[in-house]
């Protein structure tokens, strides 16, 4: 494939990306090609860079207090969700490895716990809310949406593989 031919994977990327490694991501790929890998790999890039550059202009009015993010990242309320997302995605992702994602008659274990881990988020983040929301108010939104970015991203594999 030529340069020519890879373009139209360039315009997947946001425009600041483009315009500082456009050129090079076209003759990497020339040099290199595309494998199945590497398509996961690029389309994966192109995820977390529209979440920077979309997040980005939010986080420098979050980041007034970037201490206060980080302390409150540190409390309980701030951390739990997290922890209880990667739990959840860890508990889908094992289930998909090991069933292939196919559906069984009995929910099992591995189901409710991850109902559990998904429910018992919202009303920690609610507290989580109802606490720092008024002291410090834009670092607590800059937690409460990595905590409702991790809970999206633990849901995903369910949602794909329609569990």
């Amino acid at each position: 494939m030529t340069q020519r031919d890879y373009k139209w994977l360039i315009r997947l990327f946001p425009g600041r990306w483009q315009d500082r490694y456009g050129q090079e991501f076209l003759e990497l790929l020339d040099v290199e090609g595309l494998s199945a890998a590497a398509i996961f790999d690029i389309f994966k890039t192109i995820m977390l860079e529209w979440i920077v550059t979309l997040s980005a202009p939010r986080m420098y009015a979050m980041l007034a207090g970037p201490k206060q993010m980080i302390t409150l990242s540190t409390k309980p309320s701030g951390a739990l969700p997290l922890l209880m997302s990667l739990t959840a995605l860890l508990i889908a992702v094992v289930y998909i490895a090991t069933t292939g994602g196919q559906h069984q008659a009995d929910e099992g274990a591995a189901a409710h716990i991850f109902q559990l881990m998904v429910v018992g988020q919202v009303p920690i983040i609610g507290f989580f809310l109802l606490r720092w929301i008024r002291t410090y108010p834009m670092a607590c939104l800059g937690v409460v949406s990595r905590q409702i970015l991790a809970l999206v991203a633990a849901l995903l594999p369910v949602w794909i593989y329609r569990l």
